[in-house]
């Protein structure tokens, strides 16, 4: 023994003189707990970095051209969703009737925690109008009345038009519909500039003035908010579904406090539910949602892309499509949309019930190849900004029989079509026939030699085959 050893004091702990049995247990206990201590902290870590992800998050991503003059703060005349792809299979103004949206939707109880003083609209994506003005309020959630994984804090979009005189209010009770994942984009188009937001909302009818916002003084519905600029359009209708006598289905009613509106809530769902009014998911989505090794691969792809933006989110009724979710994505270049598409489809959140990764797509048609920009295809691109500006100058096609032909629209991008980079313009003309109005799309076509088509053309595909044969 070495003088060292000789100076430490005797170890008297009874466990040196415990059967190895009682050590052993002794020391999977000891590993148990510490097993159970780390893997608390790393959940813990773990609901920390989910919060900071998908909480109120707005970045510039980029810049953008958008004539103020040109945007529309006209009050649509009807307060329905746009439910084109259903109708026919059931009765769209009956089912989804603004008295019963509370019960088809997520709603949460909120308090405005600042209102955005710049102007938006959409950027693109699923028939949105993208001169259509918007404004954008950051809500803290109070409590979610219908719904799972609300984050802390949201951003809601309302239509410019509407008064944003808001913070006498002490709190509010939304419907909430999920436009976009993390990092959905809008245009700010009073900065000029692309913005990407984490977790953006809307009212669930198309204008917000339609009962899908509820203001609350002194905990009790305060029916001045529909005396405001904007929000007085649906006055009567809101006024009538409020009285003490009007709909069930509608929450709001004169007098009714927080606690009891929310309760309203609760039974208008389970009678959306009974009744098959079609209610929504009732979850918040993220891209962890789309967990299988295809989709992980598509957004680690999407992250790595400066000039890859969000675009849409669409979900189908529960009971239409068991939870259908999709998710889209475009790359843009110079302001210009390309063929470059990813969509990520799920049938389910049942992971056993996973569709697949759709990673193809055009803007007129599903093609059967994947559609990926190079480096190269970068570095020789059409100038499609000035041939957008001298298109606009060409004279009119010809139509037989046709009166007051208008240039009404020019839409651009480049497409990427067997290995050849083209720039595809897109004239919508509008014109008078047999006193019809009537409607011409014409493709004019930038080719990669720097050549385009003078006159319009029928077909995008056949035309640019046509060139690639005599490469």
């Amino acid at each position: 023994m070495d003088r060292e050893e000789a100076l430490q004091p005797m170890n008297t702990d009874e466990s040196v003189f415990q059967p190895p049995e009682k050590n052993s247990k002794r020391k999977w206990v000891f590993i148990l707990t510490a097993a159970v201590v780390c893997v608390s902290l790393l959940v813990g870590i773990f609901c920390v970095i989910h919060r900071q992800r998908y909480g109120a998050v707005r970045k510039t991503i980029g810049t953008t051209t958008v004539d103020l003059a040109k945007l529309s703060y006209a009050i649509p005349d009807s307060p329905y969703i746009d439910l084109s792809d259903i109708v026919g299979m059931i009765d769209v103004d009956e089912v989804f009737h603004p008295t019963k949206q509370f019960g088809q939707t997520m709603s949460v109880h909120a308090k405005i925690v600042e209102i955005l003083p710049d102007t938006y609209c959409f950027f693109n994506g699923y028939g949105r109008i993208g001169r259509t003005a918007y404004r954008i309020l950051r809500l803290r959630v109070l409590d979610t009345i219908v719904g799972s994984n609300m984050p802390s804090q949201i951003y809601y979009l309302l239509p410019a038009y509407l008064s944003m005189d808001l913070q006498e209010y002490d709190s509010f009770i939304v419907t909430v519909r999920q436009l976009g994942l993390e990092n959905y984009t809008m245009v700010n188009a009073t900065q000029q500039t692309l913005e990407a937001f984490t977790l953006l909302f809307e009212p669930w009818s198309v204008d917000a003035c339609w009962g899908s916002v509820m203001a609350f003084s002194d905990d009790v519905l305060d029916l001045s908010l529909w005396e405001k600029e904007g929000w007085s359009h649906a006055k009567d209708e809101v006024l009538s579904w409020v009285a003490p006598n009007g709909p069930e289905s509608y929450p709001g009613k004169q007098g009714r406090n927080i606690k009891d509106t929310k309760t309203a809530i609760m039974n208008a769902r389970q009678l959306a539910e009974q009744e098959r009014w079609y209610s929504w998911l009732p979850r918040v989505v993220t891209t962890n949602t789309f967990w299988w090794k295809e989709a992980r691969q598509e957004l680690r792809y999407v992250r790595a892309q400066e000039d890859i933006r969000h675009i849409g989110l669409r979900q189908s009724a529960v009971n239409f499509s068991d939870d259908y979710v999709e998710a889209s994505y475009v790359r843009c270049i110079n302001g210009f949309e390309t063929n470059e598409r990813i969509y990520m489809t799920t049938r389910s959140l049942d992971p056993s019930d996973i569709l697949l990764a759709l990673k193809n797509g055009n803007v007129r048609y599903e093609v059967d190849h994947f559609v990926r920009f190079t480096d190269e295809d970068l570095q020789n691109l059409p100038d499609l900004s000035d041939f957008v500006e001298k298109v606009k100058t060409f004279d009119p096609p010809k139509v037989e029989g046709a009166e007051g032909l208008v240039l009404k629209n020019v839409d651009a991008q480049y497409t990427k079509y067997k290995d050849y980079v083209f720039g595809d313009v897109t004239c919508t003309w509008q014109y008078e026939e047999d006193g019809q109005e009537r409607i011409l799309w014409l493709y004019h076509i930038i080719f990669p030699d720097g050549t385009h088509t003078e006159e319009g053309v029928q077909e995008f595909y056949s035309t640019v085959d046509e060139w690639i044969a005599k490469q």
